[in-house]
């Protein structure tokens, strides 16, 4: 029995010339390389779209953080404008403070008028006294003295913080009564 040899694809046909064959390995060829330059135009252009949006996502970032450097800066620029107008406020409650101060209230009484507590309206009324004298050294002109006001019973004669941060001091020579 004879065998005949398989075609397993591999070679070419029984009675093709090498000539054929040459040509059908070429057409495969060019079969196999226009899929290859397809697929490489495929490449390029997907290559193309990825180095444009990468180009237009760091842009985009640098638009963003210039953008929020601006908006940083117009933030920095209102607290520094909104500070400046609380000074002013809180420099006119002060001047209001010692008003009420200098008409005859205690810094205890003009803490409960202003519902602002006692330490507070304190440090205020100390530290407007002290601008006062010392604008006043600047000026050349002497401060009135102080209304004498005669300690409390209670204290024995002993002047209190409280009364001193007011600018209630005792008069001198009375001890008592």
């Amino acid at each position: 029995m004879v065998t005949e040899a398989k075609d397993n694809g591999r070679r070419g046909r029984r009675g093709d010339t090498s000539a054929d064959h040459l040509q059908r390995l070429r057409a495969n060829k060019a079969k196999l390389d226009a899929d290859k330059v397809e697929r490489e135009q495929r490449e390029e252009a997907a290559m193309a779209k990825l180095a444009e949006s990468w180009s237009r996502i760091e842009s985009l970032e640098n638009d963003g953080e210039k953008r929020v450097a601006e908006l940083q800066a117009q933030i920095k620029q209102v607290r520094a404008e909104s500070v400046v107008r609380v000074e002013r406020i809180r420099a006119e409650q002060a001047a209001a403070l010692v008003e009420l101060h200098k008409a005859g209230r205690t810094a205890d009484e003009v803490a409960v008028l202003a519902e602002l507590p006692k330490d507070r309206v304190r440090r205020i009324l100390r530290s407007a006294a002290k601008s006062d004298s010392s604008s006043e050294q600047v000026v050349g002109e002497k401060r009135p003295p102080a209304p004498a006001v005669e300690p409390p019973e209670r204290n024995n004669g002993r002047t209190t913080v409280e009364e001193a941060s007011a600018g209630l001091l005792p008069v001198p020579g009375r001890v008592g009564r």
